[in-house]
């Protein structure tokens, strides 16, 4: 995955209605609203579905997990008001790093992954919700940024 792609879906909306979007982006907006910026930390790394069917290789999340649950369950919530289901599947907060076009040799991938062990992946600080359009071509998707809010609670009471 290209660095300027990585980001952190906290729900998927599929296709949407372009006449939607300004109703999305309002429900994001007040989602923000109730949320303060937060650092998260991003350590380890495994693959999805498993080693033997790797596609994915993502990135978990360890420090300010709370937090962007919260968030998670917030907007979750709030998208319901414009004709989204709630998730049922539990949250499971990640960054994909790469996507694996052709199988992978298990044992080798195994391997590499025990050798990263722990990793220190990076930290960053959470200060935004963006409404992503993505656009999916041969050689990796594009997005385009349709809306994006600061997560604007106020910390200090």
């Amino acid at each position: 995955v290209k660095p300027e792609n990585v980001h952190l879906t906290l729900k998927f909306l599929g296709d949407i209605d372009p006449g939607n979007v300004e109703n999305i982006s309002s429900t994001m907006k007040a989602a923000s609203a109730k949320s303060a910026p937060f650092s998260l930390t991003a350590t380890g790394i495994g693959v999805f579905p498993n080693m033997k069917r790797a596609r994915v290789l993502w990135a978990g999340l360890t420090e300010g997990v709370a937090e962007l649950i919260d968030l998670q369950k917030e907007l979750d919530a709030a998208l319901v008001s414009c004709g989204f289901k709630r998730e049922k599947r539990p949250f499971r907060g990640h960054l994909t790093l790469a996507r694996f076009r052709d199988r992978m040799n298990p044992a080798r991938l195994e391997s590499a992954l025990k050798d990263a062990g722990g990793a220190h992946v990076g930290q960053w600080s959470v200060e935004e919700l963006i409404l992503f359009k993505s656009d999916l071509r041969p050689t990796g998707p594009k997005y385009e940024k349709l809306a994006v809010h600061a997560l604007a609670l106020n910390s200090q009471g």
